[in-house]
């Protein structure tokens, strides 16, 4: 029984594990930015099965995505209210995606210059269906659905500057809480933070 509940706890830690990079004098770089664009997510399955009787229930990936971005944006500016952030401006999302529509461009960091901003947060998330198809898997214990979070943030000339991965068990298919859940304390993290 300890056997288990040690393996359990080890599979918890991992999946829940934050992967961070940032690139050298990411201060310098970050301070001077007054404007980013959140793009949608890129969206996994975790579990794919289309012939189940419940897939129905699942959201498509376009759906997860722009659902994503729009609560990454809601973090960023939750942690902006609470003073955790520095007052950057994350550029209207209608005008994000009608110019993403009319790109060709799959280079972010291109598209940042394509944005007019001077970063863009890009997301990819993994999402565990089993939520929306199988809820009564979450009748046994350490079933519950576990996503997980890659976020990326480019410049036009700089490339990638920070990524930021995390994973963790959610237990509804809200996005603001599966990504507020996620971003647990990425405030801290994140190149605008406040200085403390």
């Amino acid at each position: 029984m300890r056997y288990l509940l040690f393996l359990c706890a080890a599979v918890l830690m991992t999946s829940c594990a934050t992967r961070i990079y940032q690139a050298a004098e990411i201060e310098t770089i970050a301070e001077k930015h007054t404007t980013i664009a959140v793009v949608p997510a890129r969206v996994d399955y975790s579990i794919e099965r289309p012939m189940h009787r419940n897939w129905s229930f699942v959201p498509d990936k376009e759906t997860i995505g722009k659902g994503t971005q729009a609560a990454l944006i809601d973090w960023l500016n939750d942690r902006k209210k609470k003073g955790l952030l520095e007052d950057i401006k994350v550029q209207d999302v209608e005008i994000t995606n009608e110019l993403l529509a009319n790109t060709t461009t799959t280079s972010l960091k291109e598209l940042a210059r394509e944005l007019g901003v001077d970063a863009v947060l890009a997301s990819r998330l993994r999402y565990d269906t089993r939520f929306d198809y199988a809820r009564a898997l979450y009748v046994s214990d350490f079933q519950f659905p576990s996503s997980r979070i890659h976020l990326n943030l480019l410049t036009p000339d700089k490339g990638l500057i920070w990524s930021y991965e995390r994973g963790g068990f959610h237990v509804n298919n809200n996005y603001n809480r599966i990504v507020f859940d996620l971003l647990r304390n990425a405030e801290n993290q994140i190149p605008y933070k406040v200085a403390k």
